[in-house]
């Protein structure tokens, strides 16, 4: 007979072995299709198209998967989200072996069915998260998830590119649909309710939005988490749509070393992830995150400044590839700390709508953001690559205002942050 403890092991190392595989399969996917679509179009507003169907849907969907989330059966909602996300890969898979044709609105229509599978999956794993392993083990289970992630980070990015160079791009579409499989069984595996956590009832329990909402608004750490977060997936679009147009259409590097600077980045986020699940939960941990927020906006504003290097594709490979590394591991000590902390403060009974107001409302911006950046990587001055320096430049300083104005604009102390009970909201509690 295991005991509990045993119990919460193994179902910490099947949720990683999960999330390494069901990374690697959409990771591989994901990377030949920008690739695929930057090759078919040629232009990064398409590719920024692509990129912001994401956010929107999330926005959509946002009064819907908080309740449902909370409402049935946690792994139920996994489970049917996961076998739609197949039937749709399944259904793409048809369509581009007949020819395809107008791409971009296919693409987009795909990206739609999985980004609507997906914000359940992902809303329903966080608010389960607390009934799967044991606390003690929340902290390592974040760490060696992140971990798997950037590992199959690493080796998507170059494996995808050079996959890309040799085979057709049914294949991706094939190992996508053999991956989300494999997570799906691991799934049915899992033990939703190892874990016994008490329930603190709402007013109103109707697990509606609004009350999710209601529960952010009356948390002024929360608010301001959530404000930065805002402003930081906002300017993230540089990323997303610059970093290609930069290193491929800019200064001219190959598939296979933009693969390689993609790597560097899952690098970065694969050793903070080890060291994460080694470390003890910093004590103030929206203080430490904060801090790393700086880091952060620095490697972003310093990006641009490869275009002064000697047009030596290596080596603006390797100086892009460390800007990247540094970045991972500051975004993974950012993420995991903070995140794990609100795991453990927020009451079980309303994490589903909270984690889908957080998810939601922090990405609320990035169709604003990706649209932006789209526009002026396509912009044409007769100096692109300096214009893209600063691009770069300006969105590292936006980004070191924006966490600066999240804390100071309501003058909070970090290492007084807590989460209110839904007892002890108060008056107090209300700070916006």
């Amino acid at each position: 007979m295991k005991t509990l403890e045993e119990k919460s092991k193994i179902q910490l190392w099947k949720s990683v072995i999960s999330s390494l595989v069901g990374v690697l399969g959409s990771s591989i996917y994901s990377f030949g299709l920008s690739l695929m679509l930057l090759e078919k179009t040629g232009s990064s507003m398409s590719f920024a198209i692509s990129l912001i169907v994401w956010p929107i849907m999330s926005m959509l969907l946002m009064p819907i998967v908080g309740p449902v989330v909370e409402r049935y059966s946690r792994k139920k909602v996994i489970i049917i989200s996961q076998l739609f996300t197949i039937f749709s890969m399944v259904l793409f898979t048809i369509f581009w072996l007949n020819g395809p044709k107008h791409i971009l609105a296919v693409v987009v229509v795909l990206k739609i069915a999985i980004q609507a599978s997906d914000q359940f999956t992902s809303s329903a794993q966080q608010a389960a998260k607390v009934h799967l392993v044991l606390e003690d083990d929340l902290g390592k289970l974040a760490g060696y998830t992140s971990s798997a992630s950037s590992l199959s980070g690493i080796i998507s990015s170059v494996a995808g590119a050079a996959l890309y160079a040799f085979l057709p791009f049914w294949l991706f579409i094939a190992l996508e649909i053999l991956t989300e499989c494999i997570t799906l069984l691991i799934t049915l595996t899992l033990d939703f309710s190892l874990v016994e956590k008490k329930e603190e009832k709402l007013d109103n329990d109707k697990g509606t939005f609004r009350e999710g909402i209601n529960y952010v608004r009356k948390q002024k750490f929360l608010f301001a988490f959530i404000l930065m977060c805002t402003g930081l997936n906002f300017f993230s679009g540089v990323f997303q749509v610059g970093l290609p147009m930069l290193l491929i259409r800019d200064l001219g590097i190959s598939n296979f070393q933009y693969g390689v600077t993609e790597s560097a980045f899952s690098i970065g986020m694969l050793i903070s992830g080890f060291i994460i699940a080694r470390m003890q939960q910093p004590h103030h941990p929206f203080l430490f995150s904060w801090r790393l927020s700086f880091l952060m906006s620095l490697m972003v504003g310093i990006l641009g400044t490869v275009i002064f290097l000697p047009r030596i594709s290596w080596l603006v490979t390797i100086v892009i590839s460390l800007m990247l590394v540094v970045y991972g591991f500051a975004q993974t000590l950012f993420n995991i700390p903070i995140s794990v902390w609100l795991q453990k403060e927020i009451p079980s009974k309303i994490q589903g709508r909270f984690f889908t107001v957080l998810g939601t409302i922090a990405t609320a911006a990035m169709p604003v953001g990706g649209a932006l950046y789209g526009f002026l990587f396509d912009l044409d001055f007769g100096n692109k690559a300096f214009f893209d320096f600063l691009l770069f430049a300006l969105t590292g300083i936006a980004l070191t205002l924006v966490s600066l104005t999240a804390v100071y604009i309501k003058k909070l102390n970090l290492k007084e942050a807590k989460i209110y009970s839904l007892e002890e909201i108060t008056e107090d509690a209300v700070e916006v």
